[in-house]
């Protein structure tokens, strides 16, 4: 099933929460999909340099009692911001983890 604009922009404000909803309910002129999607991205999307991104990932470690999969999810919001290949992805989320060396070489 393909959904036509109207459908997605009906779906996206219906679905809106928390901060996203407030900042919308406060905007005037969003009616089309194109016009609120343009909007959440111009407010919430968030682009930083290059270096500071790598320096983000780079210094990043799992935290205690942060699962593995949660840790991977977030190193792949940071990496999202800007433009990270995945091997390099990979390194850091590697590099990350606390662990002895011997056992990051089977991550690798």
């Amino acid at each position: 099933m393909e959904w036509n604009d109207l459908h997605k922009y009906i779906f996206a404000k219906k679905s809106l929460r928390g901060l996203a909803k407030l900042y919308i309910q406060g905007e005037a002129g969003l009616n089309s999909w194109r016009s609120l999607k343009r909007a959440l991205l111009k407010e919430f999307s968030t682009k930083i340099n290059s270096v500071k991104l790598h320096e983000t990932l780079r210094t990043r470690q799992i935290k205690k009692g942060e699962s593995a999969q949660e840790y991977l999810l977030v190193m792949k919001e940071i990496a999202s911001r800007g433009s990270i290949d995945d091997e390099s992805l990979i390194q850091y989320v590697i590099n990350g983890i606390a662990d002895d060396d011997p056992n990051k070489i089977v991550l690798s």
